[in-house]
């Protein structure tokens, strides 16, 4: 029972994750959004969370929501903004290897959990019609 109602609560969990993730990378390829807070500067567009650090109180307490250029970011990247000649430097998480690394175990969950219809094996869905000895002829497993 302990371990169903965990599965239960996983691959609802992983399920809903997922839908609020998908939810986040539609809304980042038309949405951003930044916060700068001290040196700090956070930042969700084009599928991909962008962080970095910023010369000190030139942007403090910078909140803004903007439009962005549809894309999504593969890889991580970093940018050093030297080339500006400011202190500072980009870095660049993609969303989508967390999408996938939720949704790997979500699919094992709920694919684990299916349902046979009545007549055939629990455990692996074999047809048991005129099967009379009560063991699963496919898999052995006792019905």
């Amino acid at each position: 029972m302990y371990q169903s109602r965990t599965r239960r609560i996983a691959k609802w969990t992983g399920l809903t994750t997922l839908g609020l993730l998908f939810a986040v990378l539609v809304a980042n390829q038309q949405w951003g959004i930044d916060c700068i807070i001290n040196d700090t500067y956070i930042s969700m567009e084009t599928g991909g969370l962008w962080m970095g650090s910023l010369p000190v109180g030139e942007y403090d307490g910078f909140f803004d929501v903007h439009r962005v250029n549809p894309g999504i970011v593969w890889w991580i990247r970093r940018y050093e903004l030297g080339a500006l000649n400011q202190p500072g430097w980009f870095l660049i998480l993609p969303l989508w290897p967390l999408v996938v690394a939720i949704a790997i175990p979500t699919a094992w969950f709920w694919r684990r959990d299916r349902r046979h219809p009545p007549g055939h094996c629990k455990r692996c869905g074999y047809d048991l019609t005129g099967n009379v000895t009560g063991v699963c002829s496919e898999c052995g497993e006792a019905n």
